[in-house]
């Protein structure tokens, strides 16, 4: 049997390293064997040398650690499989994979994979939803964080919205920003498929519809920021204005922003963990069109009823709590009902537990990943 390494490396947020940790227990929970290599650490000659020892597979969050020599990919060159398993789209981390020819890329939206094989066919895809992390094992009967949201502050409406300009061609400038507001209006969407849409409108020639994606996602990749950036303060800015307090922790957020939110400093991802447990209600705003974000996971782990923006792909996963985005102004009644409900509700935030534990772990998504036939 040959050993499994997992990639950890230089990331913006520690939880995608934790990831790494928490997937590499789950693969030696399953009886295999399994090392996380940290690429920060090692030199390229001694990770190479790995993968010449009977290496199974590695498996890299979004595809760092893409090696090559003499112009050709080491994983192709010693027929080792690159999972890139991706906590992205795949137009942000498109150039690290695309060439290598032994390379399954993993998704966490359904709508991912479609966008991926338009652009690059005859990759090999498995749809691979985010995991949740658990902190402490027993629940927090005394609560004392009515709403949590963890995230980052990006700039303001008008500072998002900047970013938009710059496109070379006015026509597919005007449809970046036809695809925002759109998309502003709504649930969210697919935008690659928006832009192919409005790009057929628009008579632009479509006579390769993947390579024109490619052409454009640099303003793809922009306007997906700009819309969830946007979106995330309308969500918070109407449950300030109604009176809500949220207790909001990420960097950057101006301490004048909000009236009624409490702005905290950025935290490690073990002690979100922690704060998870001990908050009624979560508030994810994620944006997926067809996914999930581990946030509603961890939640559901730490024993917090969760909340987040609804898509289809969520109807399949019970327990968690949706809006529509067309019922933003319904959100503050909401979100005050569900953290009422959840005062009295221990019992069913054991169940949410140990629903979370059986399905969403990091350990199920390495079954999955065995399951799926890509690994040697």
């Amino acid at each position: 049997m040959g050993k499994i390494v997992i990639y950890k490396g230089g990331f913006q947020y520690d939880v995608v390293n934790m990831f790494a940790e928490e997937l590499c227990e789950g693969f030696i929970a399953l009886g295999k064997d399994a090392v996380v290599v940290d690429i920060l650490k090692k030199e390229e000659n001694t990770i190479i040398s790995l993968l010449s020892d009977s290496c199974d597979a590695v498996i890299s969050f979004n595809a760092i650690g893409a090696l090559t020599r003499n112009g050709a990919s080491v994983y192709d060159l010693f027929d080792v499989p690159f999972i890139a398993l991706l906590v992205d789209h795949p137009f942000y981390h498109y150039d690290r994979f695309k060439d290598i020819e032994n390379c399954t890329v993993t998704c966490l939206d359904l709508s991912h994979i479609r966008c991926l094989k338009r652009v690059l066919p005859r990759m090999k895809t498995l749809h691979l939803p985010h995991a949740g992390s658990l902190g402490e094992e027993n629940l927090c009967c005394d609560k004392d964080i009515d709403i949590l949201f963890a995230g980052t502050y990006i700039g303001s409406e008008e500072e998002a919205k900047q970013k938009l300009q710059g496109a070379k061609n006015p026509v597919l400038q005007k449809i970046f920003e036809d695809i925002v507001q759109a998309t502003l209006d709504d649930d969210a969407q697919a935008l690659d498929e928006m832009f192919l849409k409005y790009a057929e409108e628009k008579k632009i020639t479509m006579d390769n519809a993947g390579m024109l994606l490619l052409e454009c996602r640099t303003g793809l990749n922009i306007s997906d920021f700009v819309i969830r950036n946007i979106k995330r303060l309308r969500a918070l800015k109407i449950l300030d204005d109604a009176g809500v307090t949220v207790d909001i922790y990420g960097d950057n957020w101006p301490d004048d922003l909000f009236v009624n939110h409490r702005i905290h400093d950025a935290v490690p991802f073990k002690d979100v963990l922690s704060l998870m447990n001990r908050s009624k209600l979560v508030l994810d705003l994620s944006f997926y069109p067809e996914g999930t974000h581990e946030r509603i996971f961890s939640a559901m782990l730490n024993g917090a009823c969760v909340l987040t923006d609804y898509n289809p792909y969520l109807e399949s996963i019970p327990m968690i709590n949706t809006f529509k985005w067309k019922d933003l102004k319904q959100l503050p009644e909401r979100v005050e009902a569900l953290v009422a409900d959840s005062a009295d509700s221990f019992e069913e935030r054991a169940i949410m537990q140990e629903y979370a534990k059986k399905h969403h772990t990091w350990k199920n998504r390495a079954a999955k990943l065995l399951e799926s036939g890509f690994l040697n």
